[in-house]
């Protein structure tokens, strides 16, 4: 398997990128390639929750799962998402789910001071994002990627969306209530 390495040039036609052979160290100059990716026969988590209009419980949980411990090892390397939301998650064999579309994703940990640091562009799908970015206020990317993890999770199970508005309390006022007073990211007990 062949590895992007860096560019070696530009040119009218396109770019010559140096590729290293990841079993040999052998190293090449390609000016083509092809990116390969897994074939998700189950659509996007959309797809799924719209056309059953939301998800059984269980499905929901173990759902939920996967997508927590997806985040989880996705902060482990000090990454944020920044865009996740059903669309964004892919349906696999055996109900597996894949985390896709990093087109907006950021480093959050900065390797060279060893430190989190706090994000400041205003980026993602506005349903999903949490309340700090529309502040328009530098935030934190771990936080604002939980914070649509738990929306994702209400669209699972439409009974929850019929909760707060039946109270007269919007989902995201509960949701914010919580950003506000939890101190965890993550429930250690969900993993």
């Amino acid at each position: 398997m062949w590895e992007y390495e860096k560019i070696l040039g530009e040119g009218t036609f396109g770019n010559v990128v140096r590729v290293i052979n990841t079993n040999t160290s052998e190293i090449a100059a390609c000016s083509e390639y092809h990116l390969y990716l897994e074939y998700a026969a189950g659509g996007d988590l959309f797809n799924r929750i719209e056309s059953e209009n939301g998800i059984e419980e269980n499905l929901a949980q173990h759902y939920f799962k996967q997508v927590i411990s997806g985040m989880s090892y996705l902060h482990s390397l000090g990454m944020a998402h920044r865009d996740l939301k059903p669309e964004n998650i892919l349906i696999g064999y055996n109900e597996i789910l894949k985390i896709c579309d990093f087109g907006l994703a950021a480093m959050f940990y900065d390797e060279t001071k060893k430190i989190k640091k706090l994000l400041n562009t205003y980026v993602g799908t506005t349903a999903y994002m949490a309340p700090e970015i529309f502040k328009k206020v530098p935030y934190d990317a771990e936080r604002a990627d939980v914070w649509s993890c738990a929306y994702i999770f209400i669209k699972f199970l439409p009974y929850l969306q019929q909760y707060f508005q039946s109270h007269q309390r919007p989902f995201t006022t509960i949701l914010l209530y919580l950003a506000q007073t939890s101190t965890k990211l993550i429930p250690s007990d969900i993993l």
